[in-house]
């Protein structure tokens, strides 16, 4: 049906991103990417018919029905619509995706049969109009009582006399940013200020960008009227739209309406996380630990109790991106532990988080404890948790200062409450039961804890510290913690017995990473910041004793990760549209109903390494990229801190290593604090290398059976090629598609000072190492002249005829040169030009045996 030479590549244009703003390039960057792969491997012409193929097949599948609608009696009373959910790239703007707000990308066919309109048939429409109109259209054609509140219009009127005047234009919604396209003009803007404008009439193509043109300052001032001005403004279709445009459910609780639903007369459920930080595998009663823990006990012991749980990350910020998205926190827009003070990283307003799924359900949201995903501080604009859906917050930017005894810094709604008596712990618990007392119970809530505790600094009450040591032994205060912290648990869950709610309350217990305590990791190798199990192996617990099957040990591995679906599970409710979770529902675990089946193996990603698991086996890539990193005086600071703290280490180390006592708490000698300070420096997360990581992938790994080796001890990659290959395979996927997804905050001039060299240490080369006689013969390629056929209007059909003419052993070649040129120049000025000079270098003959030896282009 669709032979390939006689597919028809799109029409294109060389530089056409040239005039696009920063915001508009960063559109879909994962089918640009993709796209680039398949330039450069001369199959562009294969993904077009395949997409040919998919559409020829989904138009049989129409035929299907309507033939059988033929057959049978409604056919002269049916109304048919046919529309897409989105327009789709495939090559202009050099993209293969969805995902934009340009023509290609928010275009979308409708088709509209209705016998009463069957004079109208086969008529065109011109006018813009927008998917969200499908339904006061039906409504109408269908003579149902019209609805308010309604965002869209009937193009009823339209179906009858397709040239009626028609003034509204189609209103297109990505996240945060905006597309107005009228009848003649395609306007964008997005959220970050950036604008493009295109003429529809005479560009179709949108080639030619006249957002800065002041001839057009009318036009697009005429057009921006059209632009969602609050958060309760629906534009466009929920397929595109911004999650804080979407408008609340009739049933749910608004303005003070009591909560509804039309599936039961019951509430539903109330939802509690409880999050503690750096809590180990090995630290709580009921999984073995030394920590009394006299509330949480029961809950495991009448829930369901996992002993194969782990964190998001094996450190925090991530951790926390991911257990509220169900995503991978790349993906969410957090590549490491941040600090606003040193990043532009957060949690970004895009992502869909638990609070906003439950919040459009009718749930009050809230609050309480840490936060250390990005706060409007340090002159950055991020989000607060209010945007993340919270209808209310007390918590703090990181951790509780000076300690978790009488903080200091904790925020009411992003107000500074100001100097507290108290422990961490307890007043995040006085103030949630002080929301549920004001919030009532009519309606159910969500409260999202996130205690401190054992995160250091630690403090703990001395009655309680003394049950496990002495009032300075530093375990003795972890412990301390730990029960304090189980302790104001109890109270919690006291209050929702006095209620009548606990029954009726979900609960989910775990901690965001493994302890930085080595013992408390227990048997596993590692701890806090490693991709072994010791750092992201932490307890899972989970209550609902109306529905969850209790007394349960489960040995499935599952995570944090799995939390939005689950709960989503759990409630009935159906997961965010529109967003890839990384997670499954666990519901078929806990309720003992139906087959859990994981859709994608679990993994965790942090800085440059990867963890994946699949069944029994954990693979683990201790390098997906090679990121510069000064071990030098990272060791020299160790010992530098090492002699300042003299005769006082042991006590200031606590029971730790000294490189984990860096991480943890102040020491109390100035010198040793100042080294600490630039010891830590160094391994701040560096977002200027961000396109250096997503260049890389995984290739050098080691395997372990933790069915027969769970402390990590026995490296089996050698014995198991089979496996290795396949786990290598799915790691790598994941891991393109993850780094696709990852946003940059990096500018030009952040990258190449990333690549500067700093003081005279010894550095680790940024990316793949490039031989010295590849880089010399790159470098005498680009010195040629372009050849005589080439036209860069025609690019993609001059590349596609030479490099059929190839041989295998030639297309390798220009393959392992090509990257080779985007490592050393990733700036280059006319990609297209640079790949054409490579392409005819090889096709010359030349390369064959000299130059272009396996060796150098690896």
């Amino acid at each position: 049906m669709h032979p390939l030479e006689k597919i028809k590549l799109p029409a294109t244009l060389e530089n056409d991103l040239a005039d696009v703003p920063p915001s508009g390039r960063r559109q879909s960057s994962g089918g640009s990417q993709a796209f680039g792969v398949i330039r450069e491997h001369g199959e562009w012409k294969k993904a077009v018919q395949g997409y040919l193929a998919s559409c020829s097949f989904a138009d049989a599948c129409v035929g299907v029905v309507l033939d059988a609608l033929e057959k049978s009696t409604y056919a002269d009373n049916t109304i048919i619509v046919l529309w897409g959910d989105h327009g789709f790239h495939i090559g202009q703007k050099d993209r293969i995706s969805k995902l934009t707000l340009w023509e290609q990308g928010s275009k979308t066919p409708l088709i509209i049969s209705t016998p009463d309109l069957a004079a109208t048939g086969g008529k065109q429409c011109q006018q813009p109009v927008s998917l969200v109109d499908l339904y006061p259209t039906l409504v109408e054609l269908c003579g149902l009582p019209a609805r308010d509140r309604l965002d869209g219009r009937s193009i009823a009127p339209l179906l009858l006399h397709p040239k009626t005047k028609w003034p509204n234009p189609a209103v297109v919604s990505l996240r945060g940013d905006h597309a107005v396209r009228s009848k003649h003009w395609h306007y964008i803007r997005y959220s970050a200020g950036d604008e493009e404008l295109y003429d529809a009439t005479k560009d179709p193509n949108q080639w030619k960008n006249l957002a800065n043109d002041t001839r057009y300052t009318d036009v697009k001032n005429e057009l921006k009227k059209w632009l969602p001005k609050n958060k309760n403004t629906q534009s466009g279709s929920y397929a595109t739209q911004n999650k804080n445009d979407r408008m609340p459910r009739p049933s749910q609780k608004q303005n003070g309406k009591t909560f509804s639903t039309t599936k039961s007369n019951r509430k539903p459920p109330n939802v509690i996380t409880l999050l503690v930080d750096d809590l180990g595998y090995r630290d709580i009663g009921c999984y073995g630990g030394p920590v009394n823990t006299p509330v949480l006990d029961p809950l495991a012991a009448e829930g369901v109790r996992f002993t194969d749980f782990h964190s998001g990350a094996p450190v925090c910020s991530p951790s926390r991106a991911t257990f509220l998205t169900g995503r991978n926190h790349i993906r969410a827009g957090v590549y490491s532990v941040l600090s606003e003070q040193r990043h532009k990283m957060h949690l970004l307003r895009s992502e869909t988080t638990l609070a906003e799924v439950l919040k459009g359900e009718g749930f009050g949201t809230a609050h309480f404890g840490k936060w250390h995903l990005g706060m409007p501080v340090h002159g950055r604009s991020n989000p607060t948790p209010s945007d993340h859906g919270f209808d209310y917050w007390f918590g703090l930017v990181n951790g509780a200062n000076p300690s978790h005894k009488d903080p200091t810094n904790f925020l009411r709604n992003g107000k500074p409450v100001g100097p507290m008596k108290g422990y961490s712990c307890q007043l995040v618990v006085d103030e949630a039961i002080d929301w549920i007392d004001k919030h009532g119970t009519d309606a159910p809530f969500f409260i999202n804890i996130w205690f401190n505790e054992p995160h250091a600094v630690i403090a703990a009450p001395d009655e309680i510290v003394s049950e496990y040591g002495s009032l300075n032994d530093q375990a003795a205060i972890y412990n301390g913690t730990i029960d304090n912290t189980d302790r104001a648990i109890g109270r919690l869950i006291n209050k929702l017995k006095e209620l009548g709610e606990l029954d009726n309350t979900i609960i989910h217990y775990s901690s965001d990473n493994g302890s930085y305590r080595q013992e408390r990791s227990g048997e596993l190798r590692g701890k806090k910041g490693s991709h072994y199990e010791g750092g992201h192996r932490v307890p899972g617990i989970f209550y609902w004793k109306r529905k969850i099957i209790g007394g349960r040990v489960e040995k499935e591995p599952a995570g944090a990760v799995d939390l939005l679906p689950t709960i989503c599970g759990l409630l009935g409710i159906e997961k965010p549209k529109n967003v890839f979770l990384d997670g499954s529902d666990l519901t078929p675990l806990l309720t003992g109903t139906g087959n859990f089946e994981r859709h994608q193996p679990l993994f965790w990603m942090n800085g440059s390494t990867m963890a994946l698991r699949m069944g029994s086996h954990t693979l683990l890539a201790p390098s997906t990229a090679r990121l510069p990193f000064d071990t030098a005086k990272a060791n020299r600071l160790l010992q530098q801190t090492k002699t300042a703290l003299g005769d006082n280490i042991e006590k200031e180390l606590g029971g730790l290593d000294l490189r984990s006592r860096m991480f943890n708490g102040r020491f109390a000698n100035p010198e040793a604090n100042r080294l600490r300070d630039e010891f830590r420096s160094l391994f701040y997360f560096n977002e200027a290398l961000i396109p250096l990581m997503k260049k890389g992938g995984v290739d050098r790994v080691e395997l372990y059976d933790l069915s027969k080796d769970i402390g990590q001890q026995n490296d089996i990659a050698n014995k198991h090629p089979r496996l290795i290959a396949q786990m290598k395979k799915q790691a790598n996927l994941i891991h393109t598609s993850v780094m696709a997804d990852g946003p940059e905050y990096v500018t030009p001039e952040d990258l190449t000072a990333a690549k500067k060299p700093r003081g005279n240490a010894l550095q680790r080369p940024v990316a793949e190492t490039s031989s010295l006689k590849t880089a010399d013969l790159l470098a005498r390629i680009e010195k040629n002249s372009l050849p005589d056929g080439y036209q860069g209007s025609s690019h993609q059909a001059y590349v596609d005829k030479v490099m059929a003419g190839l041989t295998p052993e030639q297309r390798a070649h220009i393959v392992k040169l090509w990257k080779e040129k985007r490592i050393l120049y990733p700036n280059m000025t006319n990609r297209g030009a640079s790949f054409v000079k490579i392409l005819t270098y090889i096709s010359g003959g030349k390369g064959e045996t000299g130059d272009v030896e396996k060796g150098n282009t690896n």
